[in-house]
């Protein structure tokens, strides 16, 4: 027998954050009760019916189904098509990332509500718009408070906020969009590069996903054949290297199972 392990996914600092920030969130977080009933959500359009919605319509029905699965329906959030982000060029049916593109979403809180945008490219690929409202209602659910403040760096805003999306279920989401297919050139994968630089990458929101998935005791032999393509094996070893972490997911599971018995009171603006 080979006497060396294949080396882990993560570097054991981004490990160890990791499972502070998910012990924060099911701990110290208003909307803790959320995060432990929060289902990991498939890649299917069943998950997210249209009604027969186009254009902005549709983006307010994913938004509205968004809101529900992150278990903040009441929370106030006006929705805004944009058209400046240029990260996508519509080539035939592929949507191929651009050189030089800005974000795809945005979010900025505001005293009565938070108003949220989108790249209004993203109507054409329903899931990837799934992934970017995820990511900003989290931003939103973070902005609602906690009782003690989040560990670590304060400039690691932006993974808290991809790491919060996929504790809200949004994982497989997250994965898809993140993953670089879609880079048609160097120059469009540098400028993708930089433009994540301060995001979770595919190989993060993984171990992200799977870390939510044992927690939630789902089984990987369900995760695995409906992950997208990129991302199935980089989820293989996180769930390998989330089997030699046993005490440290159990400690989870039981804040998991603590916060699931709390009544959810987020105060969310009315």
């Amino acid at each position: 027998m080979w006497p060396f392990r294949s080396k882990p996914l993560l570097e054991p600092a981004m490990t160890d954050w990791m499972f502070e920030q998910a012990d924060w969130l099911l701990t110290a977080h208003r909307h803790r009760a959320a995060f432990a009933k929060a289902q990991l959500l498939p890649l299917s359009e069943k998950v997210f019916p249209s009604g027969g919605a186009r254009g902005h319509a549709l983006a307010e029905q994913l938004l509205a189904h968004v809101l529900r699965y992150s278990g903040a329906p009441r929370l106030q959030v006006r929705l805004v098509a944009s058209e400046e982000s240029a990260r996508y060029k519509r080539s035939g049916l592929s949507l191929p990332v651009q050189p030089k593109s800005t974000a795809a979403g945005t979010y900025r809180r505001g005293e009565h509500a938070c108003e949220i945008t989108y790249d209004v490219s993203l109507l054409g690929v329903p899931a990837d718009l799934i992934a970017v409202l995820a990511h900003e209602v989290a931003h939103a659910i973070l902005d609602f408070g906690a009782n003690r403040p989040p560990p670590g760096d304060p400039a690691f805003k932006e993974m808290r906020t991809d790491f919060t999306a996929a504790f809200l279920g949004f994982g497989l989401y997250l994965a898809q969009f993140r993953a670089d297919g879609r880079v048609a050139s160097p120059e469009a994968a540098h400028e993708w590069k930089k433009l994540f630089i301060y995001y979770m990458n595919l190989r993060e929101i993984c171990f992200a996903t799977a870390l939510f998935s044992a927690i939630r005791e789902v089984d990987p032999g369900l995760i695995l054949p409906r992950a997208p393509a990129a991302a199935a094996p980089h989820l293989k070893r996180a769930f390998a290297d989330l089997a030699r972490e046993k005490d440290r997911v159990d400690a989870l599971r039981a804040a998991a199972k603590d916060a699931a018995s709390r009544t959810l009171a987020p105060g969310y603006p009315n």
